[in-house]
């Protein structure tokens, strides 16, 4: 999940004012993406939980947020060949696109220093600079066959840019494949409790989706306890949101010489525990899941 203090512009009423302020919004968003990768290129904490260091983030992605895709696909039989990879960061999933067989890996991201950093790191793939929210279709009439958005929709605010997001991404999975997202999927008030996110339930993305013929197959639980829950109105998930307040705030006040250490064995420690809860509970609306869905034909959709 990605942490910044990137907020929304509110615009006024008149067309060019609106534009103005979506610009604004953009040149933001972008100039704090381009900090981050130039103040730490190449490292988790630039696209994960920034304020927890390099070793939480590290072993967070070893541990959780790769295995959870993984075990997704393995499950569905998805092989992606030909993949978009919308807010590719610093590349963290590169290792599991080679181990399905990922042959063309293309990435999109809305920081130029991110999309440097990766050409001169993965120069057999295809890179481009563009604003999901404002996106400029250079991949007209092309499709993939896997096409990727984690932890990326979530950070935009304005839910016609979110819709548009959606739709573009929507537009590049071919026939019969695979678009991955993920989000917390509620619409609990504590979801939008920082500026810079806005989470959304289920229903957002089926309304903007299931038209567009892309139909949900399946769902995988990422965290529990070592990521930032969201408890609903019924209060479920209070307690995970509890425990993960006591990890985080121990390894936010840790001396930056031993965070990376004690974030890595912070979640090393705690990760059986996680996954005995996301084995046992229902968490579905309370943290981060991934969500698979498939394209079907016009003709068989329903």
């Amino acid at each position: 999940m990605r942490d910044n203090k990137v907020t929304q512009a509110q615009g006024g009423s008149d067309p060019e004012t609106r534009r103005a302020m979506a610009d604004l919004t953009a040149k933001l968003t972008q100039d704090y993406w381009n900090g981050l990768h130039e103040k730490t290129p190449g490292q988790l904490l630039a696209v994960g939980y920034s304020t927890l260091g390099e070793g939480y983030n590290r072993e967070a992605y070893r541990r959780l947020r790769i295995p959870a895709l993984r075990r997704l696909l393995h499950r569905n039989r998805v092989v992606p060949r030909n993949l978009l990879e919308a807010g590719v960061g610093t590349g963290a999933y590169a290792g599991l696109w080679q181990e399905l067989g990922v042959t063309e890996w293309t990435g999109i991201d809305i920081s130029p220093r991110a999309i440097a950093h990766l050409r001169l790191r993965y120069p057999s793939a295809e890179f481009h600079v563009i604003d999901l929210a404002r996106p400029e279709d250079e991949f007209k009439g092309q499709c993939f066959d896997f096409v990727t958005a984690i932890d990326v929709l979530y950070h935009i605010i304005d839910d016609g840019h979110f819709a548009t997001a959606l739709t573009w991404l929507a537009s590049h999975v071919g026939e019969a494949s695979h678009l991955v997202v993920s989000d917390v999927f509620t619409d609990s008030p504590f979801g939008r409790r920082f500026k810079h996110v806005r989470r959304r339930p289920m229903e957002a993305y089926l309304q903007v989706l299931e038209p567009l013929g892309l139909r949900l197959v399946d769902r995988e639980s990422v965290f529990a306890i070592l990521g930032d829950p969201v408890p609903d109105g019924r209060g479920r998930g209070g307690t995970l949101y509890q425990l993960w307040r006591i990890l985080q705030k121990s390894i936010r006040m840790m001396p930056d010489s031993l965070q990376g250490a004690y974030g890595a064995t912070v979640v090393r420690l705690a990760y059986p525990i996680d996954a005995l809860i996301r084995a046992m509970t229902d968490l579905r609306g309370i943290n981060l899941e991934l969500a698979l869905f498939r394209k079907v034909s016009s003709t068989h959709y329903r």
